[in-house]
């Protein structure tokens, strides 16, 4: 997967993270959800297709349930507020 340095959209970077696990560690909407602490299993499908936005405190929650390291997340976060 490509750095999240290379992304202007924070969406395009959830949606390639989830493609990716999907594929390799057979990842679903709902099991990304859930590590994130969301509780609507289809959030984040929503926020990728552009139908939700994501709150800061949310934007955090994501960030973690991708593993990103300090900066990654600060580098989202700015994306997520950004976008």
């Amino acid at each position: 997967m490509r750095s999240i340095l290379e992304y202007d959209d924070f969406r395009k970077y959830i949606l390639d993270f989830y493609l990716e696990k999907k594929e390799t560690q057979d990842l679903s909407w709902r099991a990304f959800a859930e590590k994130a602490r969301i509780k609507s299993p289809t959030f984040l499908k929503l926020v990728c297709d552009g139908k939700s936005g994501l709150a800061e405190d949310t934007a955090m929650r994501v960030s973690e349930a991708m593993d990103l390291t300090s900066y990654e997340q600060d580098f989202f976060l700015l994306l997520a507020k950004f976008n």
